[in-house]
């Protein structure tokens, strides 16, 4: 039977893995609130249009 108990370095190793897995999702994370952004002030910006054409 395998032992499963971690050692000291798997342990470190899958901390050093889940440090990058999050920085990661970090940047996608802001790359994505970014493109919401932009696409909100487009909305914004294509509705005052709209309402200045109609006025």
């Amino acid at each position: 039977m395998k032992n499963t108990t971690n050692t000291s370095s798997e342990r470190r190793n899958f901390a050093m893995f889940q440090v990058r897995v999050s920085a990661r999702e970090k940047a996608l994370f802001a790359e994505a609130a970014a493109a919401a952004r932009k696409s909100m002030a487009t909305g914004a910006r294509e509705h005052l249009e709209a309402a200045a054409i109609r006025d």
